[in-house]
Formats: C-alpha cells, structure tokens, sequence
C-alpha cells in the first residue's frame, strides 16, 4: 500500500484525497497491475478515518476502472498499459449496442431521432448476420450516472465482440472496454480519446441556422441552449462565432442555459419579453427541436405568434417539426446514415484486426446538417 497524506482541513473530501493519491500513484508506476492494496477497514485504522470513508473511497476506485474488487483477491490494482492493450478478435460474431443517451433521469432517454440511429445500426448488423446485445450503464451526462464496476459486471456474463456507444460514455469508460480488447466505435459523441468515432455537423449546422436568420434581416438573436449533452456547447460556439462574423456583438442576456432546477424555458422568455424593445431578440435558435416546440407553446400561452413576435429555429428535424403551428425551421441530419456507418465502421474495425496489427488511426466521420427552411422563420 502507498503512503497517503490525508489532510482533515483541506476542502476536498478525504476519501476524493484517497482516490486522487492511489490514481497519481497508479498513473506513475509507483504500483502495478495486480498489487494489492490494503482493506477498507486496515486503511481506516492506520490513518484513523472513518471505515465508510474508506470503503467510498475504494468504491470509487473500482468505478473509475482503477481496481478490481473480489471477494477472493480484495482490492487489486487493475489497469493496463498501452502496450498491453489485446487485439480485439472475433469468436462470438456479436455486437453490443450501449446506450449512453441520458441527462436528467435515473433511467436512459431517447428522442425518436436517437431510436433511428439505433435501429439502423442493428438493421446493418442483422442483414450481415451479426447478433446485438444491449446494454444501457448510466451517461456522463447525468451525475453518478456511469459506473465502471456494473459495465465490468455486466461484460463478465455478456460475450460480444465489439460494441457501438451511443452517447456519452465517460472517457474511463471507453478506455476500460478498449483496455478489455473490444473494437469500439461511438456514435453521437465526440470523446478526446483516440476512437473511431460518428458524429453529426454540429458547428456547421448552427452556424447555417444563424445565417438564415441574419439573411433574413435579424441582429438581435437569441440563443436557448443547455449544459447536456455535449452537442448544445458546441451549438453556442457556432452561434457566437456567428454572430461575430458579422459584425455583431454578442449579448450574455441573449444566452440562456436551461437546467433541471431552473431556468427553463419560461424562465428564459419571460427574461428576453420584458427586455427594452430595442434590446428584445427578434429571432430564437433553440438548441433542438425539443426546446423549439417548448418555446412555440410558451409563445402561444402568452398569445404571442412566430413568426410575428420571433421568428424561431430548432435542430434535429425530429418527425415533429412540420405539424407544429407553424412548421419549424430546422436543421435536418441523416440518424438513418449514422447509424449504418457507425455499423460498418466497426465490422471493418473488427476485419482489420484480424488481418493486421492494432493501428491507433482514428477514424472520424462527420454527418452533415442541412438547413429546412419552413413557416417558422421570416424577414424581420
């Protein structure tokens, strides 16, 4: 066991401290694979801290992917080098297909775009005679959502030979099932690690979505977004970006977050309608078409019409959008072909590495997004 330093008056929790000092220590090769460290009670008794403290602290461990936890072997360092990584091989002609698409709930959410995705990939898979597993162990996109430890747990009975991640899969965690000797593809993320990965045209999307609306005579634009998932940050860079291209500065009150406790997006409305009218948006691109539909009933509660009182753009194109009053202006992205190509992308990862040695080439598609203009949208 390594030597800890655990400091009682420091703002970090004792056993984040614990975690924090075993991962450097890992990370440094002061400890290897297989090195035991000692017991939840033993470490509570030499550095005199509570046993919960210590248990959640080798708990957390094991859900970063860093130990492994039996009853027969205790807690054991468990973490492989690069060079160590197997090649992935095919023995079981199985696919699993993991669902990461969560944000606020407990349990996964989909949109009936994600359901497209998903199913074209298990059309893909099927027609050439592959069989699917699924699989849905928390996001990183919802708090103490993901945990190594039950994704260990549900592979040690699964037998598959590759999978597609659907959504954000914390970065541990992809780089546990790589470290495990799966081919990976992700799909509908875009993670900093090396994988082969699917995603749409968020940037470019946005970004045509803005230009619309400045074409159309529109300066004051608002933009409804959210912290989760990743697509929405990328979605407001694009819009600010935007804006500056043309000579526009962009407004922080024109900029609004919506949160599961608030604001929403009666929240973000009340706040851009009671604005001085030479500062009131006259156009909104809402993040998704989700939020678009909220606003557009908002505005209707309110007796206010779009595009009258704002003209209003989504994302998505989700089957919705032209049967709201009026039809949305969106942008559309082909879920169908993401969902194939994230398919043959790691078939073709799985025939590779059985031909060759494991290449570290990443492989990055990008979907792009076309601009449907309808009623929803109209010159200032």
């Amino acid at each position: 066991m390594i030597v800890l330093h655990l400091d009682p008056l420091e703002k970090r929790p004792l056993y984040i401290q614990i975690v924090e000092q075993i991962e450097e220590a890992v990370r440094d090769r002061q400890v290897e694979n297989g090195h035991a460290l000692w017991s939840a009670r033993k470490i509570a008794s030499h550095y005199h801290i509570s046993y919960q403290t210590a248990e959640r602290a080798l708990k957390e461990l094991a859900r970063r992917g860093i130990v492994r936890r039996s009853v027969a072997r205790g807690t054991v360092v468990s973490v492989r080098g690069e060079g160590d990584r197997p090649k992935p091989k095919i023995e079981h002609r199985v696919i699993a297909l993991i669902s990461c698409w969560q944000v606020w709930s407990t349990r996964p959410t989909y949109t009936m775009a994600e359901l497209e995705m998903l199913q074209a990939a298990a059309h893909t898979l099927s027609a050439r005679l592959w069989g699917m597993l699924t699989v849905a162990p928390g996001s990183g996109d919802a708090p103490r959502s993901f945990s190594i430890e039950n994704l260990a747990d549900w592979c040690r009975v699964a037998k598959f030979d590759g999978a597609i991640i659907f959504g954000n899969m914390p970065e541990r965690g992809l780089e546990w099932l790589s470290e495990q000797g799966y081919a990976l593809v992700v799909a509908d993320y875009d993670p900093a690690g090396r994988f082969p990965r699917v995603i749409h045209d968020n940037y470019g999307g946005m970004q045509a979505a803005i230009n619309h609306l400045i074409e159309l005579g529109h300066r004051r634009i608002a933009y409804l977004g959210a912290a989760h998932p990743y697509h929405y940050g990328v979605r407001q860079k694009a819009y600010a970006d935007t804006l500056r291209e043309h000579g526009i500065e962009v407004d922080p009150e024109l900029i609004v977050s919506v949160r599961r406790k608030g604001p929403v997006v009666k929240d973000a409305l009340d706040l851009w309608i009671n604005l001085p009218m030479g500062r009131r948006p006259t156009a909104i691109a809402a993040g998704s078409d989700i939020m678009a539909a909220q606003i557009l009933k908002n505005l209707q509660e309110r007796g206010l019409k779009v595009p009258d009182a704002f003209s209003l753009t989504g994302y998505d194109d989700e089957s919705f959008a032209t049967v709201l009053d009026p039809p949305l202006t969106t942008l559309r992205v082909s879920w169908s072909d993401m969902g194939r190509t994230a398919a043959d992308l790691l078939l073709q990862e799985l025939e590779n590495a059985n031909q060759s040695e494991w290449k570290d080439e990443v492989r990055r598609v990008v979907a792009p997004a076309q601009l449907i203009v309808r009623e929803s949208t109209a010159p200032i």
